[in-house]
């Protein structure tokens, strides 16, 4: 007997670069594989209902687009993750649908897209605004692409943003715990992750 699942999480495996301290599964591009990536998640969605593995709710609670870096695949992705998930099981209204970014890559157009698809929150990765920091861990954005980002997703109407920092990072790298954490509120966010 399969159980039912209301809350799904989906993996965008691309990045635009390895990050220094990242052990996930990703492939390195400058873009995503859209036609690809939904091609393979039809494949696994066929899979788990054919082998009755677990049945997916009819309607969700959460969906969930990490990675990697699920903004590479750009502004239709999340269009066609919808229409592979299906729109009725994405209209209850308290469904809450993340997907994660990286601030260089989340651009006006990604959020309005997103925005459009239905999603209604977006996990940045910032993890710090220092920029020696950023570089020694391999990040493609600067100290102020985070704001950008932020305010990137609230013009296209996603004001639910959570930041992402990292706090343990070498002291010899000279970064400022404080600094990233008044960074991270500065942008008035509701959720800053640690």
């Amino acid at each position: 007997m399969s159980s039912t699942v209301r809350s799904v999480y989906v993996h965008a495996p691309f990045c635009a670069r390895r990050c220094t301290y990242c052990d996930f599964a990703v492939s390195v591009r400058r873009s995503g594989d859209l036609e690809g990536w939904l091609e393979a998640l039809r494949g696994e969605w066929d899979l788990v209902a054919r082998e009755g593995l677990f049945r997916v709710a009819d309607r969700l609670d959460t969906l969930y687009v990490g990675g990697g870096t699920p903004s590479l695949l750009g502004r239709d992705a999340m269009a066609g993750l919808r229409d592979l998930v299906g729109d009725e099981r994405l209209r209850d209204p308290a469904l809450e649908w993340t997907a994660e970014a990286n601030p260089e890559s989340l651009t006006d157009e990604v959020a309005a897209g997103w925005a459009e698809a239905g999603v209604n929150r977006v996990s940045l990765g910032a993890q710090t605004f220092h920029e020696d920091a950023l570089r020694w861990m391999g990040r493609l954005h600067g100290p102020e692409g985070p704001g950008r980002a932020v305010r990137a997703a609230r013009s296209a109407g996603i004001d639910n943003v959570s930041v992402d920092l990292i706090f343990g990072l070498p002291r010899a790298l000279g970064r400022s715990w404080t600094d990233d954490l008044g960074r991270a509120l500065d942008l008035e966010v509701p959720h800053v992750s640690l």
